[in-house]
């Protein structure tokens, strides 16, 4: 039987600021806020014209089950993943440069709640 999976639609992050979270992820994945402000505590975030959604949400809770070791986000190609690294560079978001590994070439960040992001090319 074939999965009904079509794709990816969300992620939703409970973070202790929601508008410094915003701005970090508009930054750093150059994300569209899908309203004006927060809705019942939560702010959709797209990329990629809708492709995928950050949804940034507060309240976050300390007895929050689960651990997520990190997000990682594909880059079209080294070039692109080499120039988004210049721009935040310039933007002031701190991240470890360019990385080689056996999966490709990479940007390590973090976001304001201490999450790790990676940003990956092929």
């Amino acid at each position: 039987m074939d999965s009904p999976v079509r794709g990816f639609s969300h992620i939703q992050l409970r973070v202790s600021d929601v508008e410094a979270s915003a701005a970090w992820w508009t930054s750093v994945l150059g994300l569209t806020p899908m309203s004006d402000g927060p809705m019942s505590g939560a702010l959709p975030l797209a990329g990629n014209n809708g492709r995928f959604i950050v949804v940034i949400s507060g309240e976050r809770r300390d007895d929050a089950g689960g651990e997520v070791d990190h997000l990682a986000f594909s880059i079209g190609d080294r070039d692109a993943l080499a120039g988004w690294g210049d721009h935040l560079t310039a933007a002031g978001i701190p991240h470890g440069g360019l990385v080689e590994s056996n999966e490709g070439l990479s940007i390590h960040l973090t976001d304001p709640d201490g999450l790790a992001v990676e940003l990956i090319a092929p």
